[in-house]
């Protein structure tokens, strides 16, 4: 049986077909659905602002502004998380004898862009979104001062460009090379 629904003022009638009320009826569920979604587990603003600005970044776009830091080689710059390309940094709770070389590395990355404008030229996006990244402050490699300084490693996996870095921060036992060092890799692969 259609539903007859009058108009105000005795005009036409509007008659839903069973299938119009099948289609009309799923629309209200998903609506109810998706409501009750966003009520148990809202999306936070940095999330949705992340997906949507790096999502419309080309890979090889210039990223430029201040930086907020994550960790030893991750920043936010202008609502985007950027991994810095070629680094691996010692992870937040990872130590190197009896310093915290991880809480260091952070440190260090927060001295070098703090109150600065840093530059960034995105060379790709890795597995979890993240744009992969050259970084510089006032035409100083990020990377390649973290690496020099032992704070990091060169990241040979995907890039043998702070090898030399490397050999000279292991060589002067500069940060954490002044004890001893365990890849973040191997740390990560330890401790997950």
């Amino acid at each position: 049986m259609a539903h007859v629904l009058p108009f105000p003022r005795g005009g036409r009638r509007f008659h839903w077909s069973r299938r119009s009320q099948t289609i009309a009826a799923g629309f209200a569920v998903l609506a109810v659905l998706i409501t009750l979604r966003l009520i148990v587990s809202p999306p936070s603003v940095a999330e949705a602002s992340v997906i949507e600005v790096a999502d419309a970044l080309p890979v090889s776009a210039d990223l430029v502004g201040p930086a907020r830091v994550i960790d030893g080689d991750g920043l936010w710059i202008n609502g985007v998380e950027v991994r810095l390309n070629g680094v691996d940094a010692f992870e937040l709770r990872q130590t190197c004898g009896d310093v915290e070389c991880g809480i260091e590395a952070r440190r260090a990355l927060h001295r070098m862009v703090a109150d600065r404008t840093v530059s960034c030229q995105i060379m790709d996006r890795d597995r979890y979104g993240r744009s992969v990244s050259a970084c510089s402050v006032d035409g100083v490699d990020i990377g390649a001062a973290l690496v020099r300084e032992g704070h990091a490693l060169a990241y040979t996996r995907y890039s043998t460009a702070y090898v030399d870095e490397e050999a000279a921060a292991r060589a002067e036992h500069a940060g954490a090379w002044a004890g001893t060092v365990t890849a973040p890799s191997d740390w990560r692969d330890a401790h997950s």
